[in-house]
């Protein structure tokens, strides 16, 4: 939506809360503007305050008015925000906090910093280190706190104090430690053990400052001689917009397409790579993209255009699907509402909402529905339906048995041979208690330990 439009967009609303909460040239508004359903609007809400046996809040009343009307649109993605879903929202795509610069974990009711604090934050002036036990904040005990209250409470406007009691092996003492504006980088990135020419950059989400903090870590994995990457983009729901053009527009060509939005059936703007996004840092090196069932919105379109016009592998599971764009309108400084304003197309116009990207290479990963079917099995006495059938294709497959729908019978009990032969269980190649445990324990320790995505990507990285 173009800035123009907003402000349109803007007055409009303000006009309509303006008049609903007059009350009295609420009916020349409606005059003037000859719109009768927003008349009813009008009609419904004085009845309410003239007739209604109770007193009624104005201001719960016109909230609940917009939240009727963005219900009736049906999209999940337009909602109404309050002043603290408001707040909650924008920290969540923020790259800064007012903190202290600690990562903090909870391990058997402890709360422990994870790691060292990065230098210049106020948990490095104050001497803390990685190790070190939160007993209290601000007097108050931890010990019933969930690992978020304790954050919460870590947490606050920068230049407000927070003190904190802290052990250091047998040691106690407490600390006064002045907030301060501390970035969270959505970017980290890690070079491969055995192929240090091949690092994962994986970005978490599409915040404020997404496309610098990829910039830097780019910039020191080069030094590094890092060549090739696998860009993992699993678990990642979007974020900003512009931020998901500047980082496609990295891995892209100028002028090449990273998407396109639609409004009413018109294609209104096309995105292409260029200077303008990327201020001419371009990402050339070898890269394949990892994505999965969260990997949605923005984190979709950079896909997309990485597969469409980079030609760039993407491996893992069916994404997400979220094919519309939303804008923030504020309606005062206690709400605002996210709206659907625009669909994105691919760079080859298709529109992926409801249905994702589909990968380059799948990468087939055990669910809990197969699991449930694995370990009821038994209820079945050994005669499974095909939809059955396929789910335990599936799983075998996983754990390298080669089965297939038109001879299953006769392979799924080789299969079954083979497991209890190598794991000294009966040998009878049906289902029975053992085996079913058996199989849980291969399919959940192939899971844990080995990353078949990372894997697959690298081994593709490798061949090339």
């Amino acid at each position: 939506m173009n800035h123009s439009k907003k402000i349109v967009w803007l007055c409009v609303l303000s006009a309509i809360s303006a008049a609903i909460l007059a009350g009295g040239g609420v009916f020349l508004v409606m005059r003037q503007n000859q719109d009768h359903q927003l008349a009813k609007i009008t009609n419904v809400y004085q009845d309410i305050q003239k007739n209604y046996y109770e007193q009624v809040d104005q201001k719960k009343l016109s909230d609940g008015a917009i939240k009727g009307m963005l219900a009736a649109l049906d999209d999940p993605y337009t909602t109404f925000l309050d002043s603290s879903q408001s707040e909650e929202f924008n920290q969540q795509l923020s790259s800064e906090i007012g903190g202290i610069g600690a990562t903090i974990t909870k391990k058997q009711n402890h709360f422990l910093l994870m790691e060292e604090p990065s230098k210049e934050t106020p948990a490095f002036k104050a001497g803390l280190q990685a190790g070190d036990e939160i007993i209290s904040v601000n007097q108050q005990p931890v010990t019933n706190l969930s690992l978020k209250e304790l954050v919460d409470k870590v947490r606050g406007k920068k230049g407000t104090k927070v003190v904190l009691q802290i052990k250091r092996d047998s040691q106690l003492f407490t600390v006064s430690l002045t907030r301060d504006k501390i970035h969270i980088s959505s970017v980290s990135s890690l070079i491969d053990v055995n192929h240090p020419a091949v690092a994962k950059i994986q970005i978490k989400t599409f915040s404020s400052a997404t496309s610098e903090d990829l910039k830097k870590e780019v910039k020191t994995l080069r030094k590094k001689n890092v060549q090739q990457f696998i860009l993992d983009l699993r678990q990642n729901n979007g974020g900003f917009l512009i931020e998901g053009e500047r980082v496609a527009s990295m891995f892209l060509k100028n002028n090449q397409v990273i998407a396109k939005l639609e409004e009413k059936g018109q294609i209104v703007e096309t995105i292409k790579a260029g200077k303008t996004l990327d201020n001419g840092f371009k990402i050339t090196e070898p890269t394949i993209v990892l994505v999965d069932g969260q990997t949605a919105s923005s984190a979709e379109i950079v896909a997309a255009a990485l597969n469409e016009s980079g030609d760039k592998i993407l491996v893992g599971q069916q994404t997400f699907g979220k094919g519309t764009v939303q804008s923030i309108n504020h309606l005062d400084n206690q709400s605002e509402i996210k709206l659907s304003t625009q669909k994105w197309l691919t760079p080859k116009n298709r529109w992926i909402h409801q249905k994702g990207l589909t990968p380059t290479i799948k990468v087939n990963l055990p669910t809990a529905q197969q699991l449930n079917v694995l370990n009821n099995s038994l209820s079945y006495d050994n005669h499974y339906s095909d939809k059955q059938k396929k789910l335990l294709i599936s799983l075998m497959q996983f754990i390298g048995y080669d089965l297939n729908l038109q001879q299953f019978d006769q392979t799924f009990k080789q299969a079954l041979t083979d497991i209890q032969s190598k794991n000294q269980l009966n040998i009878t190649g049906e289902i029975d208690q053992a085996t079913i445990e058996k199989l849980n324990e291969l399919i959940f320790a192939k899971y844990l330990k080995e990353d078949l995505a990372y894997e697959m990507a690298l081994g593709q990285l490798i061949k090339a």
